[in-house]
Order: C-alpha cells, then structure tokens, then sequence
C-alpha cells in the first residue's frame, strides 16, 4: 500500500476543511435546506481535515528533521 505524502496530506486536509467550511455557509444562506445531518457531515469534514493537516504537517517536520 502505498503511503501519501505530507503534501498530499496537507492538501487532502485542506479542502476536506474548506467543503466542511462550505457547507454551513451555504446553509446560513439558504443555497441549501439546513438539516441535522448535513450539519453533523460538516462539522465531521472539519474535525477530518482539521486532523490529516496537522498530520501531514507533523510528518513534514519529522521529515525534514532526519534530513
């Protein structure tokens, strides 16, 4: 199995973050019908992306640091 890099992680975490952003937003502007488990998707984006940046951000620290 092939590993991701931490760029690609970073990346990944970035946009799972910046859809789980979105989606309230829209709903704040009625582009889409608030519901419970739109909201609860969201906040799972978030919290999802939110993690796999810091982990690609500490895997990139760890990198450089054997370099």
């Amino acid at each position: 199995m092939e590993t991701l890099s931490p760029a690609k992680l970073a990346v990944i975490g970035a946009v799972l973050a910046l859809v789980g952003w979105m989606a309230p937003l829209l709903m704040i502007l009625r582009v889409v019908e608030p519901s419970f488990g739109l909201c609860f998707v969201s906040y799972g984006l978030v919290v999802a992306g939110m993690t796999a940046a810091a982990v690609g951000a500490l895997q990139h620290v760890r990198v450089r640091e054997r370099d």
